[in-house]
């Protein structure tokens, strides 16, 4: 289950996500948002321990952003992966080999 995704009505084990794969190679991600408060918290609240215990991480709650969850109305989106598909076009196999530019020039 995507930590951003809403649940499938009357199917409370499958995410409304689906990903696009051209050539084997994950090109883009979507999902219907999920903007259950509550139900982001829970996810988070997992998510947070898990990071804490495997990494250390003492990541913070987002209350901003739970705080304002319920204004969104019913919403959906694409994430395309255009640095993948210059990847594929150029024929790289690589992804570093289609950057413009690299952690140094930041």
């Amino acid at each position: 289950m995507a930590s951003l995704a809403r649940l499938k009505p009357g199917k409370s084990t499958v995410a409304e996500r689906f990903e696009l794969y051209i050539g084997g190679v994950e090109t883009a991600n979507g999902f219907s948002e999920l903007t259950d408060s509550h139900e982001q918290r829970r996810r988070f609240t997992r998510e947070i321990a898990e990071s804490k215990a495997r990494y250390g991480n003492n990541l913070r709650m987002p209350e901003k952003f739970l705080e304002d969850l319920h204004t969104i109305d019913t919403a959906a989106g694409i994430a395309l992966g255009v640095d993948r598909l210059l990847m594929m076009l150029l024929g790289k196999d690589n992804i570093a080999d289609t950057a413009t530019f690299g952690p140094d020039d930041m």
